[in-house]
């Protein structure tokens, strides 16, 4: 995507910006919601829902792709 495209709407890239600057925070919520919802021993299918969850998403999280080898035409270059 050109760089142009980004100037056409600031409110959008603030708001991704405070996403991003968020992130930390809302992600030590999941995690203490779920510490909360396992120790209760007593959580509804919602909460347990929310937990399946948070677990994908740290899951996703941790699982970084180890990187690509380079291939010799990528060396040579």
């Amino acid at each position: 995507m050109p760089g142009a495209e980004y100037d056409r709407d600031p409110r959008r890239i603030e708001w991704q910006a405070r996403l991003i600057a968020s992130t930390p925070a809302l992600r030590q919520i999941a995690r203490e919601l779920l510490v909360v919802v396992v120790d209760s021993h007593d959580s509804s299918p919602a909460l347990d829902d929310l937990v399946r969850k948070v677990r994908a998403i740290e899951r996703f999280l941790s699982e970084v792709p180890e990187p690509e080898e380079q291939t010799e035409a990528a060396e040579v270059a």
